[in-house]
């Protein structure tokens, strides 16, 4: 068994954490186990399921806050257990930092892997981009678009997808019916967002169209399922345009999938993304999406509709209620798999990767 580092930052409710997540959960531990690199003092969502899973937590110090204190620890971790594969998750060429460690510590395979395709310290990644793949052995990227924001353009980029478990997604009238219910939303034409409260969401942008959507369309309601920063800025804003009683803010939830199906219409107006896991798993669920063309989403339902954040929101508007439908919302989950998204499938050949670069080098 091999054991390979994977340093993510934390272990919380966000998208980078979830696609790692994905990946630990469908490799063979018996063959390949992870190990994290977290800068949370406190314990996460994950922290229970990593140990269980065999796999170990190391806490450093803000990487941002006290960068040569966390790099000093991380070569510790490193020397004193050995790895000979580092696999680093991050949005910019901050992965530097981490990559020039792990060549440091002598670590045979160095994986920088690229989660976005903007980050919120521009002038670090345009500081370090030009050093970045001088101490990477290998890249990897969410898309290409994230692979060229840190990787620029070059043709050793790997593409692993933001893979999901496929049947956890499979569409189900009854749950449908059950959580409409369950929110009073049975007469209703729900458009829902699930993510980050932040602002590279651009949910001003989501509370704009539905606020146009309302006028059109008076049995609409809208659904927003996370927290962040913006939450109660978002809740003053949609009280002054007049949708706050039109409005569910549902906060984390560990039920995202069910929750999906009662949507109509999933609205994913984010200013950028690496890709947009989140609408890959709508689409999972059958549901047609209106996304920002900012977001490098795979339409593999055929039903997602890609619009400039240049248009109006009564553009946006118009577009959500002349969506195409699946007139069998379950069937989605087969133009899921055979786009490449399938985690099972994606998981084998992340581990076929680490055994072949352990035994080949």
């Amino acid at each position: 068994m091999i054991r390979v580092l994977h340093i993510v930052g934390s272990l919380g409710y966000a998208g980078l954490e979830a696609v790692v997540m994905n990946y630990y959960r469908n490799i063979d531990n018996n063959q390949v186990q992870f190990d994290f690199i977290s800068c949370s003092p406190e314990k996460q969502r994950y922290d229970d399921e990593i140990i269980e899973k065999g796999g170990k937590i190391y806490r450093l110090p803000s990487r941002n806050r006290h960068p040569f204190a966390y790099m000093r620890e991380l070569k510790k971790i490193i020397n004193k257990n050995k790895y000979s594969v580092i696999h680093i998750h991050q949005n910019s060429a901050s992965m530097l930092m981490d990559a020039v460690v792990a060549k440091y510590c002598g670590v045979d395979t160095i994986i920088g892997h690229s989660h976005n395709t903007r980050c919120n310290v521009l002038w670090q990644h345009y500081l370090f981009r030009p050093f970045v793949n001088l101490f990477l052995t290998h890249r990897f990227a969410c898309s290409s678009e994230a692979g060229k924001w840190v990787f620029g353009n070059r043709n050793d980029i790997m593409i692993f997808s933001n893979a999901i478990d496929v049947p956890t997604y499979r569409f189900n009238g009854l749950i449908r019916n059950e959580y409409r219910k369950n929110f009073s939303l049975e007469d209703s034409f729900v458009v829902g967002f699930v993510g980050r409260l932040h602002e590279q969401k651009n949910l001003y942008r989501f509370l704009d169209t539905c606020c146009a959507l309302k006028k059109q369309k008076n049995n609409a309601k809208f659904v927003i399922v996370g927290e962040g920063p913006q939450e109660a800025e978002l809740k003053e804003y949609a009280e002054k345009i007049g949708i706050i009683d039109d409005l569910l803010l549902l906060g984390k939830r560990d039920d995202v999938p069910s929750v999906m199906m009662a949507f109509d219409v999933f609205l994913f107006p984010s200013l950028y993304e690496g890709l947009g896991l989140v609408a890959v798993e709508a689409q999972a669920t059958g549901l047609p999406c209106v996304v920002s063309d900012e977001v490098p989403a795979p339409n593999l339902t055929g039903l997602e509709i890609k619009l400039s954040l240049d248009e109006s929101s009564e553009f946006w508007a118009e577009s959500i209620l002349n969506v195409k439908t699946f007139e069998k919302r379950e069937d989605a989950i087969e133009y899921i798999t055979s786009g490449g998204y399938d985690i099972e499938l994606e998981a084998v050949k992340l581990q076929e990767f680490y055994l072949y670069i352990t035994k080949n080098g």
